[in-house]
């Protein structure tokens, strides 16, 4: 009975003003991360741009062509994707620097505001998409704004934090992150908010590490054979399903929810 007395306290303390904050703020409590911007700009004209891309438009192929929320749209890559198809797409982000790089490489307009409380009209967006941002987000803030918004499907692409060698990455690295939500916990608190799970895969098992992803140098020589990486890591990961690994191994995974 406690916890539930918690649970609703909290859900009734109002939104913090994230788009407010101080970036070192922001910082400290692992709602944004510092980053090597050249490293950032190589990566994403390279092996690890090339693969999510691929990911973000396999994702697309399942979304009808609706309104679409990009909720912390980081770097921009996966909302000029999604423009490039014909998607109608609002971009949100709080983080200068990210939305900078956002503007450079893209040209992409960035609305600086949290999903906590956004400037959009009522009923205005059909689809949320939260790619690498879920973590850092308290969820009884995103539940009401996605109501207020009129969202009906909600798609979630963010790191598997059930891995041991993503565990062990992140403790080396002394990388953390302000929330780590497994895809358990965010199915049982969408579903209270209202959503059902449609989908579920687990995703990535080698071509993460070996692209680099965003913020690590790609291992030397494999990473310029994006395409082979793709397929191996698309046949291991239907290897890893059959054999009930793919929890465990696997650095990413997704979820699709509808009401």
């Amino acid at each position: 009975m406690e916890g539930s007395a918690n649970s609703d306290r909290l859900s009734n303390q109002p939104p913090p003003d994230l788009a407010a904050a101080e970036r070192s703020d922001l910082l400290a409590s692992h709602v944004v991360h510092e980053f090597d911007e050249v490293l950032v700009r190589t990566n994403l004209e390279g092996c690890y741009g090339l693969i999510i891309r691929q990911i973000y438009q396999r994702i697309l192929d399942d979304i009808p062509k609706a309104r679409i929320l990009d909720c912390g749209c980081g770097f921009g890559l996966f909302s000029h994707e999604a423009s490039n198809l014909g998607f109608d797409i609002v971009s949100l982000d709080i983080d200068d620097q990210s939305i900078r790089i956002a503007q450079q490489l893209f040209g992409l307009r960035v609305r600086k505001e949290s999903i906590y409380k956004t400037s959009l009209p009522d009923k205005s967006r059909d689809v949320a998409f939260f790619f690498d941002s879920i973590q850092h987000l308290e969820l009884h803030h995103v539940l009401p704004e996605l109501e207020r918004l009129g969202v009906t499907t909600v798609v979630v692409y963010d790191s598997n934090v059930q891995n041991p060698f993503l565990k062990f990455y992140r403790a080396a690295t002394q990388h953390e992150e302000s929330h780590e939500y497994a895809p358990s916990c965010l199915i049982d608190t969408f579903e209270k908010g209202g959503f059902r799970l449609r989908h579920m895969r687990y995703d990535n098992l080698i071509s993460l590490p070996l692209s680099g992803g965003l913020q690590r140098r790609p291992f030397p020589i494999i990473h310029r054979f994006p395409r082979t990486v793709l397929k191996i890591d698309s046949a291991l990961s239907v290897l890893m399903r059959l054999v009930r690994l793919d929890r465990f191994l696997s650095f990413r995974f997704i979820l699709y929810f509808d009401k």
